[in-house]
């Protein structure tokens, strides 16, 4: 089987090892195009090559079509620029290419909006959110922050239309303008800076301000088929280096519940947060989160059965999850001079 990777994470790089090693057949090739070089991905690609820069989303959808053509790609499975390509999913199937969708066209673009889905979730009654504003100029921006402070909760933002959690941050009255330039903070931003930056931008792009959450927070690595749920393996995160994979059922049923809600299927990412006892959904990405990988320590290759359903169109009994397991990233050292990075998993 051969398998098109458009853009990927570098840490895609550990899903290819575990999915070599667990694969079946030797029968298995990798084939990754990406903005700019990337080792990790070079180093696990059978074929690896940098996209062309500059092409508009007709352009770039016939790059993809022809790099699944002249490589004879069997599957994609798409992370870049998703909601165009879903668009021209027609082209594909011409083509006689099969593509790992986790989401129609619609509801891709429906959750690229994260205020758009948490407000859909909320209306649905599904489960709490957070207060999503979205804000786009300094009045808008002093008006939400006011409204979200009332409650005496911190608040952050984050680009209403982003990955994941890139450009996330607490804003902090506390910090001045000097603390941003000489001690920036990958998590806190002064409200002042973020002040200065709207009064300097014509057209900013819409963002989202939200009660920040400060319990504890789970990334779920979830699959689906057909509307029905088949895995979901928290993921809870306790330093950048250290995460545990937990048995929460609230969670899995929260999941099937948006599975039903966002016609879900295949590989995706929901995140949860709690907050003053209660859990909120934070975002849903609906694709194979940059951390997947790290759900093959506690039993399923998450990947490999995606590949299975999609050539077979059912799983067999599957493979149980083992729960209670920590996974801490180290360091070592080889010839003594070259450091290495390797995961752990144990378990209590």
């Amino acid at each position: 089987m051969k398998l098109y990777f458009n853009n990927a994470f570098s840490a895609l790089s550990y899903s290819i090892q575990w999915l070599r090693r667990d694969w079946p057949s030797d029968d298995l090739s990798i084939v990754i195009s990406h903005s700019r070089p990337d080792p990790y991905l070079e180093a696990v690609a059978d074929h690896f090559e940098v996209e062309p820069a500059g092409l508009d989303d007709a352009a770039y959808t016939q790059y993809c079509v022809d790099m699944c053509r002249q490589h004879s790609v069997d599957v994609m499975i798409p992370r870049k620029r998703v909601t165009v390509l879903a668009r021209s999913a027609g082209a594909f199937e011409r083509a006689g290419i099969r593509v790992m969708w986790s989401a129609s066209a619609d509801q891709y673009a429906r959750l690229d909006d994260k205020a758009k889905t948490l407000r859909s979730v909320r209306d649905a009654g599904i489960m709490s959110v957070p207060n999503p504003i979205i804000v786009n100029d300094k009045a808008s921006f002093t008006e939400g922050f006011k409204r979200l402070s009332q409650s005496g909760d911190q608040v952050c933002m984050k680009p209403n239309i982003g990955v994941g959690g890139r450009g996330f941050r607490i804003i902090d009255r506390r910090r001045t303008r000097l603390d941003d330039v000489f001690s920036p903070d990958p998590l806190r931003v002064g409200y002042d800076t973020i002040m200065d930056a709207l009064d300097e931008t014509r057209t900013p792009e819409p963002i989202l301000l939200n009660t920040y959450l400060d319990g504890d927070e789970y990334s779920v690595d979830c699959l689906a088929h057909r509307g029905q749920l088949l895995y979901a393996i928290p993921r809870m995160y306790i330093d950048k280096h250290h995460q545990r994979i937990d048995d929460v059922p609230d969670l899995a049923a929260y999941c099937q519940r948006l599975v039903s809600h966002f016609e879900l299927d295949s590989l995706f990412n929901i995140q949860f947060r709690q907050h003053r006892g209660q859990w909120h959904l934070i975002e849903i990405n609906p694709r194979m989160a940059a951390g997947m990988h790290r759900t093959r320590f506690s039993g399923p290759n998450l990947l490999a059965e995606a590949l299975i359903l999609l050539e077979e169109g059912a799983l067999g009994p599957g493979v149980s999850v083992r729960w209670d397991c920590e996974i801490i990233k180290k360091v070592g050292y080889v010839n003594g001079d070259m450091s290495v990075e390797v995961e752990v998993g144990s378990w209590s």
